[in-house]
């Protein structure tokens, strides 16, 4: 049936993606329009007629993973929803195909609960904040982590400083001290 529409050259409608809303409080799927000034998740009826007023999101992975991040964080209680990400031209009748879903579960139905749902990426922010690094360095200590040898500190530039090697064992520092 979708055959034909493969061959049209395509339209940003096609290049776009609705979000979709499992309203887990009233077990309703709503289509996203946005979210109000107090963080509050703004829906409508996911209908033909309501069509124009579906939330488009670009199609592209990093943008849509950018955005979605940003929208989550918005948004005011965000575990009371689950959300679809669905291609436009399909978002009424995934919709309805949901809803039976919520209604009368089944496994074929859950499969495709699945399949389009969208969660935050939480490890994405990880990376930008490097905080992988530090934790490895913190809960393994094995001497192959430190950056210094012992050997490889001047000491007599530290005595003269009033830090000697034992004075730094006894304070607990000198490991911090080969790691920085």
């Amino acid at each position: 049936m979708s055959g034909h529409i493969l061959n049209k050259p395509q339209s940003p409608e096609q290049l776009s993606e609705i979000l979709l809303v499992l309203d887990k409080e009233k077990m309703k799927i709503m289509a996203v329009k946005g979210i109000d000034e107090n963080g509050k998740l703004e829906t409508v009826e996911p209908t033909k007629k309501n069509q124009n007023q579906f939330m488009r999101v670009d199609k592209n992975g990093d943008l849509f993973s950018n955005f979605f991040s940003n929208f989550f964080s918005q948004l005011k209680n965000p575990t009371d929803f689950s959300f679809f990400k669905i291609p436009a031209p399909l978002a009424v009748d995934t919709a309805k195909e949901m809803q039976k879903q919520v209604d009368y579960p089944t496994p074929e139905g859950e499969q495709l609960m699945k399949q389009n749902e969208v969660k935050p990426e939480p490890e994405k922010n990880h990376k930008q904040e490097n905080t992988n690094n530090m934790v490895t360095t913190q809960t393994t200590p094995e001497a192959n982590e430190y950056r210094f040898k012992p050997e490889q500190i001047d000491w007599e530039t530290m005595n003269n400083l009033g830090l000697s090697r034992e004075k730094l064992e006894k304070m607990n520092l000198l490991e911090t001290l080969l790691k920085t």
